[in-house]
C-alpha cells in the first residue's frame, strides 16, 4: 500500500507565484501558503479559488502557516482575499522590510516596531503618511526632470503626461496616479526591461554602513568624491538646467527617473501590504517578522500542541520543521540606511552613468527551507541570496551548508534576474552525488525574458549526463528560452495546455510528478 507524505501545489498565476505544500503526519496535516500574487489581468481572488477547491478536497478549513515572501505588490496582492476569508489561519509571517520614511533604525538588532507592516497594523492611518512621502519624492524627481528636458524621454506617457495627471485625480483609485510613474502610457516599465520590479534606485545606501559591492555607488564613492558635489548655493535645479544646455542631461535623466519609478513603486507596495496587513488585524491572525542573525540559519520546529512553528531545532532528522536561511538583521540594516532625498539626487544629476538597478525588496525575501519525512523544499520568492555572500568572493559556510540536500527548488524571481542565487547553489551542490532537485518555474506565458541565459546555463551546469529532466512550468516559455535545456524539462503529465497547476507527490520516498501541463 502506498502512503503520501507531501503534496505540493505551484498554482499557475502568470508574472506571480504561490506554492502551497501540504506535509501529512499522523496527528495532523501541516499545510503552508508561500505567497499568493497573480500577475495582471488575474482576478484578485484567482489564488483564493484554487486554494479552496483544493481544501474541500481535503477537508481541511485551516492554513496552519501562510508566508508572504517578500515586500512586492505581485507577491502580496493575492493573500488579501484568502486572510479576509472565513478560514483560519494560524499565523502569518510578513517580509521584515523597515520603515524608510521614519528615522533609521541604527546598528541595533531590528525590532518589530521597526517594520513596515507593523507600524501599518499599530495605525490604520500611516500608510497615508507613508505614502505622502514617497509623492514627496515623485513630485522632486518631476522637477528635475522637467529641468533636464527629459518629460518625453524617460518614461512618460506621450498622450497623457505624467505631469498632468495629479494625485487628486485618482480618490476612486489610490494607486491609479502613481501606476502611470512606471512607464509609457502607464504600462509596467519592468514588463519591457525583463524585471517586474521597478529599478529601486532611491535604495543606495551611505557608504558606512558596510554595503556590498552589488551598490553601484559603493564602488565607485572615490569617483563622486574627486568631482565634489554640487555647491548649496547652486540649486539643484539650476544644476539640471546647466546640464540641459550643455546637452549632458540624458544620464542624470534615467537616474532621476528611476528614483522616480522606485518611489512609485514602494508606495504601491506599501498599499498592498496595508490591505494584507489590516485584513490580518481584522481577523485577529498573529503577524510576525522573522530574520536571522548575519551569516546564521534559526532553525524552527513544528509543535503539534500548538499548532505552529516554534524556535529550535527539530527532535529528529525526518521530523517537520522550517530553516529559516534569510533575510538577516545586517540585510535590514542595510537596507534602512538610505540617504536623503537631496543627496541621492545629487549623486543621479553627477553620475555620467545610470542608476544601476537594485531591489532591496528582492533582497529582503524570505529563504525558508521546509524540512519532512527527510525531504527538504526550498521557497525563496525572488531572493538573490545576498545574504549568502560573505563577500563577492566567499559564501556564508553556515548558510551553505543548509543548501546541500535539497529535493524541490522553486527558483528564484522567475527564473529571471536574481543575482547571487545560481552560483550559491552550484557551489552548495559543487560535491552532490545525487540527480538535482526537482526545480520549479513560475512565470508569464511566453515571456519575452525569462527564463534567462543565466537559468539555461545553471541547468546545463547542474544537469547529469543522460539523467532524468527535472525542470517544470507552470506557464508554456518561448522555444528559442529553453532549446538549451529542452531535455532538462519534465514532460507533461494530465490535460496539455499552455498554462497549468504543477502538481508534485511524495510517495513512499519517491518524488513523482501528478500534473504538469506544459510542453517544450
Amino acid at each position: 500500500m502506498t502512503a503520501t507524505s507531501i503534496e505540493l501545489e505551484m498554482f499557475e498565476v502568470g508574472l506571480g507565484s504561490s506554492i502551497y505544500v501540504r506535509l501529512k503526519r499522523s496527528d495532523g496535516d501541516v499545510r503552508i501558503l508561500a505567497d499568493g500574487g497573480v500577475d495582471r489581468g488575474y482576478a484578485h481572488d484567482h489564488v483564493q479559488i484554487k486554494l479552496d477547491s483544493l481544501l474541500r478536497e481535503e477537508g481541511a478549513e485551516r492554513i496552519d502557516l501562510i508566508v508572504g515572501t517578500h515586500y512586492d505588490e505581485d507577491h502580496l496582492r493575492g493573500l488579501v482575499p484568502i486572510v479576509a476569508s472565513g478560514i483560519e489561519v494560524g499565523e502569518l509571517w510578513l517580509p521584515p522590510v523597515a520603515d524608510d520614511v521614519a528615522d533609521g533604525i541604527g546598528d541595533v538588532r531590528p525590532r518589530r516596531y521597526d517594520m513596515l507592516g507593523a507600524k501599518f497594523a499599530a495605525d490604520p492611518e500611516y500608510v497615508g503618511k507613508y505614502v505622502a512621502a514617497k509623492r514627496a519624492v515623485i513630485e522632486r524627481c518631476r522637477e528635475l526632470e522637467h529641468a533636464l528636458g527629459a518629460e518625453r524621454r524617460v518614461g512618460w506617457s506621450s498622450h497623457s503626461p505624467v505631469r498632468d495627471v495629479g494625485f487628486a485625480d485618482a480618490q476612486d483609485d489610490p494607486v491609479a496616479a502613481l501606476r502611470l510613474e512606471l512607464g509609457v502610457e502607464g504600462t509596467d516599465a519592468c514588463h519591457e526591461d525583463g524585471c517586474e520590479h521597478v529599478d529601486v534606485a532611491d535604495a543606495v545606501t551611505e557608504p558606512n554602513v558596510g554595503i556590498d559591492h552589488d551598490y553601484l555607488f559603493y564602488g565607485r564613492w572615490s569617483y563622486f568624491s574627486g568631482m565634489g558635489f554640487v555647491d548649496p548655493s547652486f540649486g539643484l535645479l539650476d544644476y539640471a538646467e546647466m546640464l540641459r544646455s550643455a546637452g549632458e542631461s540624458s544620464p542624470a535623466a534615467y537616474s532621476v527617473a528611476r528614483i522616480r519609478r522606485a518611489a512609485a513603486k514602494d508606495a504601491i507596495n506599501a498599499t498592498a501590504l496595508d490591505e494584507l496587513v489590516q485584513a490580518a488585524v481584522r481577523r485577529g491572525i498573529e503577524i510576525r517578522y522573522h530574520h536571522i542573525p548575519k551569516g546564521r540559519p534559526a532553525p524552527f520546529r513544528w509543535h503539534p500542541s500548538r499548532r505552529r512553528f516554534l524556535r529550535g531545532r527539530a527532535s529528529h532528522a525526518g521530523a517537520t520543521g522550517l530553516m529559516l536561511l534569510g533575510p538577516s538583521d545586517h540585510l535590514i540594516r542595510k537596507h534602512a540606511h538610505r540617504l536623503p532625498i537631496d543627496d541621492r539626487l545629487v549623486l543621479g544629476l553627477i553620475s555620467r552613468i545610470p542608476v544601476k538597478s537594485i531591489s532591496p525588496s528582492n533582497q529582503l525575501s524570505y529563504v525558508v527551507r521546509v524540512d519532512h519525512a527527510e525531504q527538504r523544499i526550498l521557497i525563496c520568492g525572488d531572493t538573490g541570496f545576498s545574504d549568502f555572500m560573505a563577500s563577492r568572493t566567499v559564501a556564508e559556510p553556515l548558510l551553505l551548508a543548509e543548501l546541500t540536500g535539497l529535493d524541490v527548488v522553486q527558483v528564484a524571481h522567475h527564473a529571471g534576474n536574481n543575482q547571487w542565487f545560481y552560483g550559491v547553489l552550484i557551489e552548495a551542490w559543487r560535491s552532490r552525488a545525487a540527480p538535482p532537485p526537482v526545480m520549479l518555474v513560475s512565470h508569464a506565458k511566453r515571456d519575452r525574458h525569462r527564463p534567462n541565459d543565466q537559468f539555461a546555463d545553471f541547468v546545463e551546469h547542474v544537469a547529469m549526463p543522460e539523467g532524468d529532466p527535472f525542470v517544470v512550468f507552470t506557464s508554456t516559455p518561448q522555444p528559442t528560452k529553453v532549446a538549451a535545456f529542452r531535455c532538462s524539462v519534465m514532460p507533461p503529465q494530465g490535460t496539455v495546455g499552455e498554462v497549468g497547476d504543477v502538481r508534485l507527490e511524495l510517495t513512499d520516498g519517491r518524488w513523482t510528478l501528478a500534473r504538469h501541463a506544459v510542453q517544450v
